[in-house]
C-alpha cells in the first residue's frame, strides 16, 4: 500500500499543492498528515487556501492535530470552517499498523533507544509517522539508527520504524534556505520510502 506523507504545512498552500501533484502523478489516493496544517500567524487567506486544497483532494487525507492546530482550535475567534475541520481531528490516530502523531521526543543515541521510544509512546504499531521537528527531517529511525535524508530518492527501512516524511513549510534566513519543503511516499509492501524535495 502506498501512502503520501506530509507534515507541518503551516498554511503554506503552495508546497502542499506541489506535494498533492506528486501524489496524483504517483497514483497515491491516501495521505497521512501529521499536524500543524494551519498556523495562527499566517493570514487567514493562506490557511483557507490550505483547507480548500485538502478538501478538494480526490482521495483520503487522514490528519492529526499539531500544536499550532490546537492553538487555532482554541482561539475564541477565527475561521469557523477551519475550526470545524480541526474539531474532527485527534492528537494521534492509528490506521492498521501505523500510528500518526505530531510530536514525540527522540534521542538519537543507541539502537535500543528505538524500543524505549515505542514504549514511551505506548504503541504496538510497527510504523510511526511523525512531524513537528523542522530541522531533523525528513528522516528514518529504525534498527539501523537515525538517518537524516538529505537528497531525493528511495530509502529502505526495517520495522519497527519512525518516519518523518518532511515539512512543507520552508524557511529562509538572509536568503539562505534553512530547510526545503519535502514530502514522501510510504510503500508498506516494499518497506521503502521515497522522499521528494520541492
Amino acid at each position: 500500500m502506498r501512502r503520501g506523507l506530509v507534515s507541518d504545512i503551516h498554511g503554506c498552500w503552495r508546497p502542499l499543492k506541489e506535494a498533492l501533484e506528486i501524489f496524483y502523478s504517483k497514483d497515491v489516493n491516501k495521505i497521512f498528515c501529521t499536524g500543524d496544517i494551519f498556523d495562527e500567524n499566517k493570514p487567514l487567506k493562506e490557511n483557507k487556501k490550505t483547507l480548500d486544497l485538502i478538501k478538494g483532494y480526490n482521495g483520503e487525507i487522514i490528519s492529526v492535530l499539531g500544536d499550532h492546530d490546537q492553538e487555532i482550535k482554541n482561539l475564541p475567534n477565527g475561521n469557523d470552517e477551519i475550526k470545524e475541520y480541526l474539531k474532527g481531528l485527534d492528537e494521534r490516530k492509528r490506521v492498521d499498523d501505523i500510528l500518526l502523531v505530531h510530536a514525540i521526543s527522540l534521542k538519537y543515541k543507541k539502537e535500543n533507544d528505538l524500543n524505549e521510544i515505542l514504549r514511551k509512546v505506548g504503541t504496538t504499531a510497527d510504523i510511526i509517522i511523525r512531524g513537528h521537528d523542522h530541522k531533523k527531517c525528513p528522516s528514518i529511525y529504525d534498527k539501523d539508527g537515525f538517518r537524516l535524508i538529505e537528497k531525493r530518492g528511495v530509502y529502505r527501512y526495517q520495522k519497527p520504524v519512525i518516519i518523518h516524511g518532511g515539512c512543507l513549510i520552508s524557511s529562509k534566513l538572509h536568503d539562505k534556505e534553512l530547510f526545503n519543503p519535502t514530502c514522501a511516499i510510504l510503500d508498506t509492501d516494499k518497506y521503502r520510502v521515497e522522499f521528494f524535495f520541492l
